[in-house]
């Protein structure tokens, strides 16, 4: 009878811990949500959009945007490559460098290099991240970015689409990775598609996965004439028509779009 009482008490301590565990992962994946751009920023001539969906309720992939000096724009997709919480925790750190280096850096390889510093020199060796980030000056259209890892960046123009990819060494891999520099001018109408690779790598039922041209083919003829939110959403009903399991994966899309010049 005591050894059946003791039982009992430790399950229902254990269901107690379970239950508090999941409230405070409930309210972490609410803050995770909370925290991405939802409103584009008052830029004329320029939109932006988003979406980012996580396999569980807490992951590693985010988008971001946000306004800096002298009319300039800085634009982000991020994946970090661990699971669930971990995930959640170095997507926090790699976002928030971001924010931070991003104040003082007018390139974007530069910038990256500093994002790698910050993620390399604060964990254990253990936390890696896919990233992409660009930094727009909104009176001439001159974008210059860089990724670390796996990121697609796929420009969508009157005269189709072409990929901008430039696949190098993840962040928090080593502290002396070096990342190249990339700039483009976006002319009125055109617009950058940038995804994660739970985007690019969904595959479908005979195992094909979806790929830069299984975006950019059906989204190059209608994007001069879509808003950024528009081709967000045609980015997505792409994705989920083509996808076996998309929920399987963090999957992420941001446009940016110069609607004037």
């Amino acid at each position: 009878r005591i050894a059946a009482d003791l039982e009992r008490e430790m399950l229902l301590h254990e269901g107690v811990d379970g239950a508090r565990l999941k409230r405070q992962a409930e309210a972490a994946a609410r803050m995770q949500r909370g925290g991405l751009p939802s409103v584009s920023p008052l830029l004329d001539g320029w939109q932006t959009a988003g979406w980012t969906a996580q396999a569980n309720s807490l992951g590693g992939d985010f988008f971001d945007w946000f306004s800096l000096p002298e009319g300039r724009l800085a634009i982000a997709v991020g994946d970090a490559l661990n699971e669930d919480m971990e995930a959640a925790l170095s997507a926090a750190v790699v976002r928030a460098a971001v924010r931070s280096h991003a104040q003082y850096h007018r390139d974007a390889h530069r910038l990256l290099s500093n994002v790698n510093l910050t993620l390399w020199t604060g964990s254990a060796g253990d936390q890696s991240a896919n990233l992409f980030c660009g930094l727009v000056d909104t009176s001439t259209g001159q974008v210059r970015f860089a990724s670390a890892g796996q990121v697609s960046v796929v420009l969508l123009g009157a005269d189709g689409w072409k990929s901008l990819s430039q696949p190098s060494a993840a962040l928090g891999i080593s502290p002396e990775s070096t990342y190249q520099p990339q700039e483009y001018e976006l002319r009125e109408g055109e617009s950058l598609l940038i995804f994660s690779n739970g985007f690019r790598d969904a595959v479908d039922q005979e195992g094909r996965s979806l790929g830069e041209s299984g975006l950019g083919d059906p989204l190059a003829p209608l994007a001069i004439g879509m808003s950024a939110d528009e081709i967000v959403d045609l980015a997505r009903d792409r994705l989920e028509s083509h996808a076996l399991r998309p929920e399987n994966s963090d999957r992420t899309v941001m446009v940016i779009k110069r609607t004037q010049a």
